[in-house]
């Protein structure tokens, strides 16, 4: 009864909402929603999913926004972007947004969402704009009460977290025009030491120059830490991807050479030198880098010190977790040449891995075809070819150790609004990842298998109704998995736009496939997992913002009882023009039966940061965020997070657990945007 009553209030603050300014948070949240259920998010995906919100205060040109500009915009496909550059080449520049409608692959709700991020504006006013910008951005965030971690055990032992629990964050970036650009990150992790344990100021510092010049010869270097993509992420392939989700149906990917980056995740990345060589239709990039990285070693029976295990969570809280802090050097450097011709874009390219320690042979079953040794060769090719209606593309790639990976995908626009993708994905046994990350259920794909579809369809006015299916088989064993698996994942998302961006939301998600059996090392068991997630947006005034959204979770597995998990929740967000100040906060009710069961509320966030909970058991969640224009060019951010359970008095375990049955959490930012413009008259 209790839950109904909730349900009830909610909708009917909801239900009047009347009409609503593009939501581009919700855009960004609904992908990373996804993404967390699919268990892939990582730092990368926060820091660019955010980079999206902040690219709405600077929007695009739509006249002269090159290919590599609109890829920003991550919820389009390549087809779509091919489009629109192909249309303004044929018909002439844009003169008013309404035009986007007549793009073949162009539904209403992609254009719905452009708006926010594109301006339409005389190429010679692009002329005009070539301006100085440079963005400083400081963060500070701590969680009450302290974990476990931070206190002393004894007399005599020291805490093992041993730096405070406070986390910063340092970042700036400097642009001219289109042509330079420069940036500076520095971060620590809560619990990590600054300028203690051989640590030189903040754990992890980046920074990097860029240039780029489409009219000369060098159309592109970049010096310092940078991402780089290729293909479809089976040769090389750093940074965030985006996959499968409830915006797009394709997960072709949009691979964008190499850029320096402004990420604090502290693996991922590369760092030295790249280049881009063009001239015409060709394209030659040359790079090489040079990283540390964490690991756990071990020795051989010549006392030899091996590579255990390479860490990428990036934490150095504790004096092992210090002690294995930089303690392998990994070289990379190769090459790819890119053909673009009239409809076909194609390319190759090699890189090579080198360690400074030599992979050791595991004994766990599940590693026995990872590589040993320092070296991994890996050779790779792809190929992209634009029809007006239709995108077909793959990748091959080979590695050293003799095994081969591949991909082929198409994506189909049947009209009015009605796409339908299919791809196929195989890689090798003994395919491993280094610098990779293709498509596919996990994040060693070695012997995976799959099959990947997606539907997506305008049967009626204002509906919207996409389908996607990720079918897979493991030919060997994989991460706490006694035996070969197969399984699938689908998704049914149908929106309804009731106005203008009034809509209504209702997404299913139906999950089968093998899993551990329950107390037993040595059995598979199949394991379901349903989610109903039910979202209302809407506004009843101009600066007036509403969301709801309820969910249930149903997890299974043979051999054990069933777990069901509920959500329902409420934000809102207030906006007062003069002074420039926002106000948003969400109130949320969490009941699970167990961990399996457990809930993916996005929770609103400041700039450059996204905060994903995992909330399993039963209690509220409220949040709040509080945004100031202090002056023209000073913003300023405070956001606050408190957890409270009713079913427990201890949150988390190890080091990390808190000796409460409440958790607060609170953020203060600022951002400084000064700006210098230089006439040219």
């Amino acid at each position: 009864m209790r839950r109904l009553t909730l349900a009830i209030v909610f909708l009917c603050c909801a239900w009047l909402c009347r009409a609503q300014d593009a939501n581009i948070e919700q855009i960004v949240n609904d992908i990373l929603e996804d993404m967390a259920t699919d268990g892939t998010l990582d730092e990368n995906v926060q820091e660019d999913a955010a980079n999206l919100i902040a690219l709405a205060e600077s929007p695009i040109n739509l006249n002269t926004a090159s290919e590599n500009e609109l890829k920003q915009l991550f919820f389009l496909s390549e087809r779509q972007i091919k489009n629109i550059i192909n249309r303004r080449n044929l018909v002439g520049a844009f003169a008013t947004i309404h035009e986007l409608q007549t793009i073949r692959g162009l539904r209403k709700t992609d254009i719905q969402r452009l708006e926010p991020f594109i301006i339409i504006e005389p190429i010679e006013q692009e002329e005009r704009n070539k301006s100085l910008t440079n963005t400083f951005v400081a963060r500070i965030q701590r969680a009450w009460p302290k974990a476990k971690g931070y206190y002393a055990k004894n007399d005599t032992t020291a805490a093992p977290f041993v730096g405070s629990p406070y986390k910063i964050l340092i970042r700036d970036e400097v642009t001219y025009a289109k042509q330079w650009r420069a940036g500076f990150v520095a971060e620590k992790d809560a619990g990590e030491p600054v300028f203690a344990h051989g640590i030189t100021a903040t754990d992890f510092t980046s920074a990097f120059a860029q240039y780029t010049n489409s009219e000369t010869v060098i159309r592109k270097a970049v010096v310092g830490h940078y991402t780089i993509q290729y293909g479809q992420g089976l040769g090389l392939w750093t940074g965030f991807s985006r996959d499968a989700s409830t915006v797009q149906t394709s997960i072709c990917r949009m691979a964008n050479s190499f850029n320096g980056t402004l990420s604090a995740s502290e693996s991922g990345y590369m760092r030295g030198v790249a280049v881009k060589l063009g001239k015409g239709i060709h394209n030659l990039d040359l790079f090489a880098s040079h990283t540390d990285g964490d690991v756990s070693t071990t020795e051989d029976s010549d006392s030899i010190k091996l590579a255990q295990t390479i860490q990428t969570d990036g934490y150095h809280r504790t004096l092992n977790e210090i002690s294995g802090r930089h303690n392998i050097e990994q070289i990379t450097y190769g090459g790819y040449l890119d053909l673009s011709f009239r409809r076909v874009r194609a390319g190759i390219g090699g890189n090579h891995w080198h360690s400074s320690l030599p992979l050791a042979r595991s004994t766990d079953l599940y590693k026995r075809f990872y590589p040993t040794g320092k070296n991994l060769t890996t050779l790779h090719a792809d190929y992209k070819w634009f029809a007006t209606s239709m995108l077909v593309y793959g990748e091959v790639a080979w590695q050293s150790s003799n095994t081969i990976a591949a991909t082929q995908g198409i994506d189909i626009a049947l009209g009015g609004g009605n796409t339908f993708s299919l791809a196929y994905r195989h890689f090798g046994k003994k395919y491993y990842v280094v610098n990779q990350n293709p498509y596919s259920k996990a994040g060693k794909p070695g012997g995976e298998n799959g099959i990947y579809a997606a539907l997506a369809l305008a049967p009626i006015k204002h509906l919207t109704l996409l389908a996607n299916v990720n079918i897979f088989n493991n030919a060997w064993l994989t991460y706490q998995k006694p035996a070969p698996t197969k399984g699938y994942k689908s998704r049914i998302t149908a929106t309804y736009t009731i106005n203008r961006n009034n809509t209504l939301t209702l997404r299913f998600r139906y999950d089968e496939y093998d899993d551990k059996a329950p107390e037993s090392r040595n059995e598979i068991a199949k394991t379901r997992r349903n989610a109903l997630r039910f979202q209302w947006t809407g506004s009843p005034t101009a600066n007036l913002k509403l969301r709801c959204s309820a969910e249930r979770v149903r997890y299974a597995q043979e051999g054990s009882a069933s777990s069901v998990g509920f959500w329902i929740g409420q934000e809102v967000t207030y906006t007062i023009d003069n002074p420039k100040i926002g106000i948003s906060a969400i109130v949320g009710h969490f009941d699970t039966d167990s961990y399996d069961s457990r809930i993916y509320p996005t929770i609103s966030d400041v700039p450059y940061s996204m905060t994903l909970t995992s909330l399993a058991g039963n209690g509220i969640i409220a949040a709040g965020k509080i945004s100031w224009r202090i002056v023209k060019g000073i913003d300023a951010w405070l956001w606050c997070n408190h957890t409270k359970y009713y079913d427990r008095d201890k949150i988390s375990s190890g080091t990390s657990q808190i000796d409460a049955t409440h958790k607060f959490e609170a953020k203060a930012q600022i951002r400084i945007k000064l700006s210098k413009f230089f006439a040219n008259r």
